[in-house]
């Protein structure tokens, strides 16, 4: 486990090195991009990238998928997630590159995508990349479809950011050929329409933490929507959700409930476009965390709206004006910690499987290679 300590070593000293008095940029095309957001995208594809088959639960049984790409992709029309074969296909028989350069290509992938969403709607780059290695590192190591999925759900979010509605359909579209659960972020564009008040946001709160109540009631119409290949899996109380999670996702909801800034609209005070976005993301969240008590694969669906989390939460410390410079550092100290605390003790004898940290040269089932 000593990469994941390195990890966070890098983060750290990385951040003093390129955001020493100032943030330290780079230009293209006149875009702005931080020299420590590409440092830190760099770092996690190579510890994505490198990793041997057998870190991730599911990394070793998609190298035998690998392995059977013209035989899956052979099903056509019976494959609704054709666009993650033709991806393999393009791989494994035109560029007859083995197994483990298709992990660092996803892993590529992953991490510029998430990189980009990070550099465009975080103002805290550190504790952004924290709050994502506590939510989703694990799932990104393990996951490969649905993390692919969900780089193309954040280009959707960029295009809905941009109010362009065509080009959220195309990248959603695409995004359903990887993983089908990401319909669950297709609703995401009618949300640019909604501006919440404190109060409000109180309001959707309480409706999803009230889950806890309801879920017996929602859970069969939503495993009526799920795809049937999940059905098997559904109760395997390995999916089981961790109430550390729970309570994790509660204290940061609740926080950028009381700090995030409000505006002046005219008529009442609320939170910015964006910041009511992505308070709605953290409350869906919570929302498919409780609501997989009783459908563990459920919490697959949460991982969409990790979003919220990676860009409001240090976001709500940046721009709050009631704290001085020490109780922002004091509040982002603490919140940083109880990512890494959260992460090691998460990992250890996890079902994602990424606590035996090997590169894929270490490993003694290195397979499917072309």
């Amino acid at each position: 486990m000593y990469i994941y300590y390195l990890l966070f070593f890098l983060l750290i000293v990385g951040y003093n090195i390129y955001n020493n008095g100032s943030k330290s940029f780079i230009t293209i095309k006149g875009n702005k991009y931080s020299k420590y957001v590409i440092f830190a995208t760099v770092c996690l594809t190579l510890i994505m990238g490198l990793r041997a088959e057998t870190v991730g639960s599911d990394t070793e049984q998609y190298a035998v998928r690998y392995a059977n790409t013209l035989a899956r992709f052979a099903l056509g029309r019976e494959n609704p997630e054709i666009g993650f074969d033709a991806l393999q296909l393009v791989f494994y028989q035109f560029l007859n590159i083995g197994y483990n350069g298709f992990i660092f290509f996803i892993a590529l992938v992953c991490s510029l995508s998430m990189g980009y969403f990070i550099n465009k709607y975080a103002k805290d780059e550190l504790t952004a990349l924290f709050v994502f290695i506590m939510l989703l590192l694990s799932m990104y190591m393990s996951g490969i479809r649905q993390c692919t999925a969900l780089s193309l759900c954040i280009g959707a979010f960029v295009m809905a950011d941009k109010r362009k509605p065509l080009l959220y359909i195309i990248f959603m579209a695409l995004a359903y050929t990887i993983h089908n659960s990401c319909i669950v972020f297709l609703p995401v564009y009618l949300l640019w329409y909604i501006r919440l008040t404190r109060f409000q946001a109180l309001l959707v709160f309480l409706f999803s933490i009230s889950a806890l109540i309801y879920r017996p009631y929602v859970t069969p119409i939503i495993e009526y929507l799920a795809p049937a290949k999940y059905e098997d899996m559904a109760f395997n109380m390995n999916y089981a959700i961790n109430p550390i999670v729970l309570a994790v996702s509660v204290s940061m909801i609740l926080f950028a409930l009381f700090f995030v800034p409000v505006e002046d609209d005219g008529k009442k005070k609320k939170l910015s476009q964006l910041d009511s976005v992505f308070y709605i993301f953290m409350c869906i969240y919570l929302f498919f965390q409780i609501m997989s008590i009783s459908n563990g694969q459920l919490w697959r669906l949460s991982f969409y709206y990790t979003l919220g989390f990676i860009a409001l939460v240090p976001n709500t410390i940046w721009n709050n004006k009631k704290m001085d410079k020490s109780s922002k550092s004091l509040v982002r100290f603490i919140i940083c910690f109880m990512c890494i605390l959260h992460f090691f003790i998460g990992i250890r004898g996890d079902i994602l499987q990424i606590d035996d940290y090997k590169f894929f040269w270490e490993d003694v089932h290195i397979g499917y290679n072309g």
